[in-house]
């Protein structure tokens, strides 16, 4: 079981994409708001540590190959999808 900053309390993924300046801005955006969330990596690509492969495969993008996760307490979804949308409506701006 994968230890939590939220303990036990159960969580809502408020936010997922594959891009490194969205993500941080985003997870700025939620500090900003004080609301208390966790973050996961998660590297789906072939050329990481644990292969050990230095060649990726024909056709991959390795921009694309990292996910970032943002989680919050249930509680605090509503309001960290809020804070997020109106980033987002301010970035189209």
């Amino acid at each position: 079981m994968e230890a939590s900053m939220f303990g036990r309390k159960k969580k809502a993924e408020v936010f997922m994409a594959n891009d490194l300046g969205l993500y941080t801005t985003v997870h700025q955006a939620l500090k900003a708001g004080q609301i208390p969330c966790e973050v996961k990596v998660v590297n789906t690509g072939t050329r990481n540590r644990r292969t050990g492969a230095l060649i990726g495969r024909v056709g991959e993008r390795p921009e694309l190959e990292i996910q970032y996760y943002i989680y919050t307490p249930l509680e605090y979804a509503d309001r960290a999808k809020y804070v997020i949308d109106e980033y987002r409506k301010n970035l189209s701006r």
